[in-house]
């Protein structure tokens, strides 16, 4: 079995983590116990261990975080597993780790995730914060982000909402077997109806990418030493050395070091880079990419060059995309014995399509070229929202409808010979043309049958308008919004929008006059008889509607 099958298994196991008992149990606690196993593989156990119920995994993660001879990016995902299921008793044996721990990238990561946990606002912490402030941590680790791993948290609270977020970022961990950083990750956390769900995780990792590095920047490399120092020196304050002083550095120690670091013998090993994504804690994506060849093949597939090149050939293109970005269901156990479900479902649809055709090469070698399109971008994004009490035989509750759609289209031709010819015209070709629509509705079950629900009555808002006068004399177009909801903010005690109503919000733009096909901005400079000619014209004269040009001539 490969290592990616089994971190892939892993994943697996981690998104049904608490039904892990067992034989399977115990092959996860092997996967990371195991030294010989890719550092990948035990990571990604040691995480899918920290899913399973505290009561019943015991305190293999503990013995892998005590053990300092361990790689320091294991020992840190380690620590992390430990920290979901921390009590006094842990807390005292995690503080005595620290007190005596000699690896400092380890030290510096405990140390300023145990302060950000002090001072977190996220109701879900409040036990470890008792723990935390009750002790008297002594700081005796450098925590610079350049050299050593660390934690950064920012929360929020909203007291009148009960309800509190966190953006916690494992910004970069190092491993004491390289300068380059090796993982990072990122999640978003939020505090509601008493539980902590993380909403969204993205997390990275890359190793044996020394050799490139010190290729580019080392001895030898593509960028000089000196390009590199003179960079640096613009950065930072001067300091002067001089020849007699004690911080000029000596030759033999740079030498020794020198050979100490050297990337051509000691990284020997195919670069690889991993990255992953999790959505209410469940894993959903995964990809990994060993190897030199892989890599470049990714980086290349990402090629902007490439991809704007295809585009502007003139050949028919479209781009279609559908997702259900969430499909979450959570329940909550109620006082009467019955549970109340929270569902959440949400899909986004996109698609553009058209042609496009030009010469940038042209364009900004000499400034000369044309460049002609047409685009029809459309999109839709549905969201659907529950909160019912279920009793088998019969369900209640309330559900919340929303929908935003767009569907524009334009086409168009840009002409360009330096200062001497500046054409754009612009066309029309959709009698109507809806920029953005949106509608919200609410909606009872109650025993099964479903009832709109009105809302908030009193003060509801309905609005409409038109342009007219100068838009619609000159340009013959319309542009016509109308936007309806509950007002309920001079009322207390009351939900939040949108779950005070039925809503709606819409914007169409409407051609009204028909011979108006396309708009046309002009600017030409030409010589006649000695003279320099200036032409303006904005827009077509051909509709009798809009017209209109100015000429200026010297000598």
């Amino acid at each position: 079995m490969s290592a990616m099958e089994i971190i892939l298994a892993l994943k697996s196991l981690s998104n049904i983590g608490v039904t892990i008992s067992g034989d399977h149990l115990n092959t996860v606690k092997q996967c990371f116990q195991e030294k010989d196993n890719p550092t990948e593989v035990r990571i990604t156990a040691l995480k899918a261990f920290s899913d399973i119920p505290c009561h019943i995994r015991g305190n293999a993660a503990m013995e892998v975080l005590a053990e300092s001879s361990e790689d320091s990016e294991i020992r840190i995902a380690a620590y992390l597993g430990v920290m979901k299921c921390v009590d006094y008793k842990i807390f005292l044996t995690i503080k005595d780790l620290l007190n005596r721990e000699e690896v400092n990238q380890v030290g510096s990561f405990i140390w300023t995730r145990l302060n950000n946990l002090a001072t977190t606002s996220l109701p879900s912490k409040l036990e470890i914060q008792g723990l935390i402030i009750d002790q008297n941590m002594v700081k005796k680790f450098d925590t610079d982000a350049r050299k050593f791993s660390r934690n950064y948290e920012k929360s929020i609270l909203l007291d009148q909402y009960n309800a509190a977020a966190s953006l916690e970022s494992n910004s970069i961990v190092f491993s004491q077997n390289s300068y380059l950083p090796r993982s990072a990750s990122l999640n978003f956390t939020v505090d509601i109806f008493g539980q902590s769900v993380n909403l969204l995780e993205f997390d990275g990792r890359m190793k044996e990418f020394e050799l490139y590095i010190e290729s580019l920047f080392g001895p030898g490399g593509l960028y000089h030493q000196k390009e590199v120092g003179y960079i640096l020196e613009s950065l930072r304050s001067k300091i002067k050395v001089t020849p007699s002083s004690p911080n000029q550095p000596d030759a033999g120690k740079l030498k020794v070091m020198g050979e100490q670091f050297d990337a051509v013998s000691r990284f020997t090993d195919e670069p690889e880079m991993s990255m992953s994504m999790k959505v209410f804690g469940n894993e959903i994506g995964y990809g990994h990419w060993e190897g030199r060849n892989e890599i470049l093949e990714r980086f290349r597939k990402l090629n902007p060059t490439s991809k704007l090149h295809n585009l502007m050939n003139g050949e028919e293109n479209q781009f279609s995309y559908a997702s259900q970005y969430i499909d979450s269901t959570h329940t909550i156990p109620l006082g009467v014995g019955l549970p109340l479900n929270l569902v959440a479902q949400g899909q986004v649809v996109a698609e553009i399509r058209g042609n496009m055709r030009t010469d940038l090469k042209s364009i900004f070698s000499s400034g000369k070229g044309e460049v002609v399109w047409k685009v029809h971008p459309s999109a839709a994004v549905i969201f659907n929202g529950a909160m019912t009490v279920d009793a088998i035989a019969v369900k209640t509750g309330v559900t919340l409808e929303t929908t935003l759609h767009s569907s524009v289209s334009t086409s168009g031709k840009f002409s360009l010979d330096g200062l001497r010819l500046f054409d754009l015209q612009i066309d029309f070709p959709q009698e109507k043309a809806e920029i953005i629509t949106f509608k919200s509705d609410l909606t009872l079950t109650h025993r099964n049958v479903k009832t709109s629900l009105d809302g908030i009555v009193d003060n509801r808002v309905e609005m409409s308008d038109c342009t007219g006068g100068l838009t619609q004399r000159y340009l013959g177009l319309q542009i016509c919004s109308k936007v309806g909801y509950p007002n309920a903010s001079e009322q207390e005690s009351l939900a939040y929008f949108p779950l005070t109503g039925p809503s709606h919000l819409s914007m169409e733009l409407t051609k009204l006059d028909p011979a108006i096909t396309s708009y046309r901005f002009l600017h030409k400079v030409e010589k006649y008889r000695g003279y320099q000619i200036m032409d303006f014209e904005f827009p077509p004269r051909r509709s009798k509607r809009v017209e209109g040009s100015w000429t200026q001539s010297w000598n």
